[in-house]
């Protein structure tokens, strides 16, 4: 939904249509509208609408919402983490959280919908979604979660990582990494969260898996290489890792795990070394 006020008016178009029997559900549908994210002139068109006035519980909720708006203007916690804050997440996004910016490390995240073609700020309280500012860390899709794992904050790298609900827009901590690392490759299968290598002043080649079941951080066997920067995907049953930077320098040496084995294998070399690679798997 591109415009809170096509919510206002759509609930007012369908009262409208049976005012005798459907006026009352204005105290129920007026909370589904986001107030927070209304123009100040459309605010006020919304407070001065006869209905509004009419109803006490809808005026109390309107003018509350100028409170928690007047509050959110001022960075007051509660009022920065307010649904009336906060955007429409659509179900199917596109998100990119943290990162280096011109002026610095990034303190938001933003979501972009392809329907309405537009980025908007995932959590208005920015800096919460990251908890730590941080680039060069992990991010990963489980469910209806996001995980951003590790990563560096300009001075140090990071062994924290943090669980954000997509439905709710909350964050939360989740169990730290064994060791730090940025610059790793994260995935997800089966319901698990793979970080993989990394760079804690030396590339790395040890492997970390994390359940939301235990919640928590299980070392598992390390890949034959060390590798940061490497590319990272699966197919459902192995994870494949390949390239990099290792000891060596830029690598072209590809790895696979099997799960049910807890061991990596050589798979053929890429005809170059490439850092910073991205892989996917596909199916035709």
């Amino acid at each position: 939904m591109n415009d809170e006020k096509v919510v206002f008016d759509s609930i007012m178009k369908w009262i409208d249509h049976d005012l005798l029997n459907r006026s009352e559900s204005l105290r129920a549908f007026i909370r589904s509208v986001r107030l927070g994210l209304l123009s100040e002139e459309d605010l006020t068109s919304v407070k001065d609408h006869a209905l509004v006035i009419n109803d006490e519980q809808c005026s109390k909720y309107v003018t509350d919402a100028y409170n928690v708006i007047r509050d959110a203007s001022q960075g007051i916690q509660y009022a920065l983490q307010c649904p009336l804050m906060q955007s429409r997440l659509p179900q199917e996004i596109m998100i990119v959280v943290g990162g280096q910016t011109d002026i610095g490390l990034s303190e938001c995240g933003e979501c972009y919908d392809r329907y309405a073609d537009r980025w908007t700020v995932v959590n208005h309280n920015c800096q919460s979604l990251l908890l730590v500012k941080r680039c060069d860390h992990g991010m990963c899709a489980m469910e209806s979660y996001l995980y951003l794992i590790g990563g560096c904050d300009t001075r140090t790298h990071l062994n924290t990582a943090v669980k954000f609900d997509m439905d709710t827009m909350s964050v939360s901590e989740i169990a730290c990494l064994h060791k730090k690392r940025s610059q790793l490759s994260v995935t997800e299968m089966d319901k698990k969260i793979y970080a993989i290598g990394g760079f804690d002043g030396v590339p790395l080649n040890d492997v970390e898996v994390y359940s939301d079941m235990t919640r928590r951080w299980t070392e598992i066997s390390p890949m034959y290489v060390e590798r940061a920067q490497a590319g990272v995907t699966n197919d459902a049953r192995y994870i494949f890792v390949a390239g990099g930077h290792g000891i060596t320098g830029i690598l072209k040496s590809v790895e696979m795990y099997n799960p049910m084995t807890h061991q990596w294998s050589f798979l053929s070399e890429l005809k170059k070394p490439r850092i910073g690679c991205c892989m996917v798997y596909c199916l035709k």
